[in-house]
């Protein structure tokens, strides 16, 4: 193997792990999201009471 191809694994590798860490951000994006838009509702459905 020479030093190119080793230098080519390592790079494959890094955007391996560096595609799996945007997929983590992704779906916890989505969650914060989706628990955003559940606390915005009780507040709207709270305000809507108290008036």
């Amino acid at each position: 193997m020479t030093t190119t191809d080793t230098i080519a694994a390592l790079a494959l590798g890094v955007a391996v792990v560096a595609a799996i860490a945007a997929l983590g951000s992704w779906r916890a994006a989505r969650n914060a999201n989706g628990a955003a838009q559940t606390l915005s509702r009780i507040e709207q459905q709270r305000l809507h009471t108290d008036l």
